[in-house]
């Protein structure tokens, strides 16, 4: 039987006792939130499904009982190893519950920010990774640091031409210090802003390239919005105020306390 894995080739092991639609649908209904696995179907989804649905599937698994047989892909797994307690550095942010993308943000702007009350400056190199979501073993990330990636193992490359190399100042006699570093022998972009997790970060800290941005963004989605909302067929008010909360409000918010 094609894609199916035998659970024992003499026959002589059954997997269980076939199942009643109403048991089918009593099973789905008692299935926890989690994770998807390699097929990407979450719980919620199942639990959703029309009643024709669960009476289709409870007569699959019936078939797999009688012919003591799985789909290959049930012996699949996604497993991302975490570290203990003890073994996590302060500055990692990632995998972890109750830190986001948000904490990077504040730690980089406090950086910068009081180097500036100092008089001093912040030189700062941001990498961007080559087909990242292609390349990037996650369970290894968590517990990798950077001098494993500089070394470029672990199937992971930077990006010459998307990295930057950026010198976060005030400082008048330093405008034109521009230094430069090579990555895989060659130079990376001497900038003036970087974009650094959804965030336009400006040499001075004037957020003027960031707030840009944003509004080319918003001027997008009001067209969307427009369309969407206006006009006599336009949708119930409740439901644009959703669309707006998802698609306007929540990118004004984001980065907007700093």
């Amino acid at each position: 039987m094609s894609g199916l894995t035998k659970l024992d080739s003499e026959g002589s092991y059954s997997i269980g006792k076939t199942l009643y639609s109403r048991e089918g649908k009593d099973t789905i209904s008692k299935l926890q939130p989690g994770a998807t696995g390699p097929d990407g179907i979450h719980n919620l989804m199942l639990k959703n499904l029309p009643d024709a649905f669960v009476v289709l599937l409870t007569e699959l698994f019936n078939r797999y009982v009688i012919e003591s047989a799985i789909p290959s892909e049930w012996n699949k797994a996604i497993v991302i190893p975490l570290l203990k307690a003890d073994h996590i550095q302060i500055e990692q942010l990632g995998f972890l519950p109750g830190r986001s993308t948000t904490d990077a943000l504040v730690r980089l702007e406090h950086l910068i920010k009081l180097s500036f009350k100092k008089g001093k400056a912040v030189y700062a190199i941001f990498l961007d990774m080559d087909s990242a979501f292609d390349r990037v073993d996650v369970g290894r990330l968590s517990v990798l640091g950077l001098p494993d990636l500089l070394a470029n193992s672990n199937n992971m490359v930077f990006s010459t031409h998307k990295s930057v190399n950026l010198l976060f100042h005030k400082i008048h006699n330093l405008a034109a210090f521009k230094p430069r570093v090579e990555l895989n022998g060659q130079g990376i972009i001497v900038a003036e802003h970087a974009c650094f997790l959804g965030v336009v970060f400006d040499q001075k800290m004037t957020w003027k390239p960031h707030l840009d941005e944003l509004i080319g963004s918003l001027k997008q989605r009001q067209n969307f919005i427009n369309a969407l909302c206006l006009g006599r067929r336009g949708a119930p008010t409740a439901f644009a105020s959703t669309i707006v909360k998802s698609v306007v409000i929540s990118i004004i918010d984001y980065g907007s306390f700093m």
